[in-house]
């Protein structure tokens, strides 16, 4: 297998090269160096985020098979979401400081009330 690399591109794109099979912690590591090489194109692209507000789908989203919330990582102002898809885990650092309207954000959603930002 050639060892995947994902690498910014100055107008806001992600080159990624190589191919063939992988596990999923492999797959798992690739996910993360995508979204990494995402954001570093994005920042030296200086373009504003993408409006998705008129979009038909607006943002591209995949169900999860479990998650799970875990503090003593990455730091101790964060946590991270666990997010499981087959045997495949993505975490997600999330500072504690958003963590609070995160989870009312969801708790309104999930109860049918109004969403606060």
């Amino acid at each position: 297998m050639s060892k995947p690399t994902c690498t910014p591109l100055p107008n806001g794109n992600v080159k990624i090269t190589g191919s063939g099979t992988m596990t999923a912690s492999e797959a798992s590591l690739l996910i993360v160096e995508i979204a990494k090489a995402a954001i570093q194109a994005h920042r030296r692209s200086r373009q504003p985020l993408p409006d998705r507000t008129m979009a038909a789908s607006p943002v591209p989203y995949i169900e999860t098979d479990a998650m799970g919330l875990i503090t003593e990582r990455p730091r101790a102002d964060y946590v991270l979401l666990s997010l499981h898809f087959g045997a495949m885990e993505v975490g997600i650092a999330i500072a504690k400081s958003d963590g609070k309207q995160l989870g009312q954000a969801l708790i309104a959603a999930c109860s049918g009330g109004t969403i606060p930002h």
